[in-house]
């Protein structure tokens, strides 16, 4: 009898690594609110975002409305302009499903874009999209809130 409930106990234990491992690497919340793009502490190996210095994705959810607020600031001379998509996102069984989308354009090297919306119960995040033009090139970055 001990050695089921010794062997049960380490099954469990091995799926439950298994399972925060996995999910951790998958997790897009770990980028809670905002991250500071521009940072010589990036790790080796690890992608650095070319015209970005910064990103911020907001989400706060106070008696059925959800406050949205995306912002990303670029390199002053060289990005020339920002496109900013904002998803609101709910989180269903298995997937997340899309509530309302939000699209801003600014000719300029930063940009932000502040939205409400009615929501319900449930878990929701921001998704944001970040375009970043300059005069020859582009990048895309996605970033996501916290699930609130």
């Amino acid at each position: 009898m001990l050695k089921k409930i010794v062997s049960l106990v380490t099954c469990l234990s091995m799926v439950f690594a298994v399972g925060v491992a996995a999910n951790a690497a998958e997790d897009p919340s770990v980028d809670a609110s905002s991250v500071i793009i521009d940072d010589n502490a990036t790790p080796s190996g690890v992608a650095r975002a070319k015209y970005v210095r910064s990103t911020t994705q907001y989400l706060s959810i106070s008696n059925g409305t959800a406050t949205c607020k995306c912002e990303v600031v670029g390199y002053e001379n060289t990005v020339t302009k920002v496109k900013i998509t904002m998803i609101l996102q709910k989180k269903g069984l298995l997937i997340w499903s899309d509530k309302q989308t939000w699209t801003k354009t600014v000719y300029s090297s930063e940009g932000a874009l502040n939205k409400t919306y009615s929501v319900d119960s449930g878990i929701y995040r921001i998704k944001a999209t970040y375009e970043i033009f300059t005069d020859s090139d582009s990048e895309t970055i996605t970033k996501y809130s916290e699930e609130k």
